[in-house]
């Protein structure tokens, strides 16, 4: 650890663990009953529809995010947690009708899913405030590893647990980790730069001035575009996996979990070894394209096998080279712009980037129930590389700050 992380980043770290943890409780438990007890690609595609769409609309939470006590925002969010948590698990215990469950889980998972949507922001938006100098990017980059893996991890781990324990059991385990992370965020003592200025903007005002800044800087709409194209494929991908699992590798639990383990140790190995490059300009647009080609080269070779440890491995590759761009690239952002419009920058981006998933995860679900169950993957890999070509041939060209 660096000299710059306090106690209260510690602490700030561990709530983010804990609020990991109960959000894959919930979310996998969710997305594992649809994929078994309704075994249709519909349902599944919804909760991608579900997770995605709320990160695609959370630039709407910018200009709250950038005026409200961020600590009353991760006490409330972490909060409404616990209790989405119990009454899911009351909703099935009632045995309601099948359809009718199905609809009060997708209900009760998006309000999960916008509480998360306050909460990580929320953290990020922290770091500027606790952390000085280049001191900032290496703390920032452990935060997006726990951000962007330890997620993945825990997910393959929920579905080790949903192997033994009935989804209810499993849902009521979120209980008792979102009660720890709410005594965490509890006990978070904040400098007073932590809290919002006495001068509120009008809510529409303050939108427009994230906008405003964010296409002022001559770097980030060249970068998002291409990011927003490729994620149409990404969600078509990656709602299209757990079908992919149950045709190549097993039906039970453990073969999409031994998918998403591969995904999160590539994205670890990624996040571990971008740490150790100093890149700007041309050669962060050099890197980026290069790990685009790799990573969807990656994908492209499950078309040579796509069956056990192979495909798990090529999967994993795919999310170590893109891991690595992604975590680079939210370091640069969170370094280069002011903290009081963090919270606008980091929602925005993140809307931009998102925009596209929920349409592709409609995509994902129409192909596996239409097409072979490869294509998703195969698309996603081509789509990735002629992005990274596109890198290197036009975004490397241009002049930056």
């Amino acid at each position: 650890m660096t000299a710059t992380n306090t106690p209260t980043i510690r602490q700030l770290l561990a709530g983010r663990i804990l609020t990991n943890i109960g959000d894959s409780l919930i979310y996998m438990s969710v997305l594992w009953y649809f994929n078994t007890r309704y075994q249709s690609a519909l349902f599944v595609t919804a909760v991608f529809v579900i997770t995605s769409g709320v990160d695609a609309l959370s630039f709407l939470l910018g200009p709250i995010l950038d005026r409200v006590r961020v600590k009353r925002v991760l006490v409330g969010a972490t909060a409404s947690q616990i209790i989405l948590a119990l009454v899911l698990v009351s909703g099935m215990a009632l045995r309601l009708n099948g359809g009718f469950l199905g609809v009060f889980l997708l209900v009760f998972l998006l309000l999960s899913t916008v509480s998360s949507a306050l909460i990580y922001p929320t953290e990020d938006k922290l770091l500027p405030l606790l952390a000085n100098g280049a001191d900032l990017l290496h703390v920032n980059g452990l935060f997006q590893m726990s951000y962007q893996v330890l997620d993945l991890m825990l997910n393959g781990a929920v579905l080790g647990l949903l192997s033994f324990l009935s989804v209810q059991q499993t849902l009521l385990l979120a209980v008792p980790v979102f009660g720890v992370a709410l005594l965490v965020f509890k006990l978070l003592r904040l400098r007073p730069a932590g809290s919002p200025t006495t001068v509120e903007e009008p809510y529409g005002r303050s939108l427009r001035v994230g906008w405003q800044t964010l296409a002022r800087h001559p770097f980030m709409l060249k970068v998002l575009i291409p990011f927003a194209t490729l994620n149409l494929f990404y969600g078509a991908a990656d709602a299209a996996l757990p079908r992919f699992a149950r045709v190549y590798l097993s039906g039970q639990a453990w073969g999409y979990g031994a998918l998403l383990t591969g995904i999160s140790v590539g994205g670890l190995v990624g996040a571990l070894l971008v740490q150790k490059l100093t890149l700007t300009g041309n050669q962060l647009m050099t890197f980026a394209g290069g790990c685009l080609i790799l990573g969807g080269g990656c994908r492209l070779l499950l078309t040579v096998s796509r069956q056990g440890v192979v495909a798990v491995f090529l999967i994993s590759m795919s999310a170590l080279f893109v891991s690595m761009m992604n975590i680079n690239f939210i370091a640069y952002v969170q370094s280069a712009f002011p903290a009081a419009v963090l919270g606008r920058i980091s929602t925005i981006n993140e809307s931009l980037i998102s925009a596209m998933i929920p349409i592709g995860s409609v995509l994902g679900g129409v192909m596996v129930t239409h097409w072979a169950v490869i294509w998703p993957q195969l698309i996603y890999g081509g789509a990735t590389v002629l992005n990274g070509l596109y890198f290197l041939a036009v975004i490397r060209r241009t002049t930056f700050v």
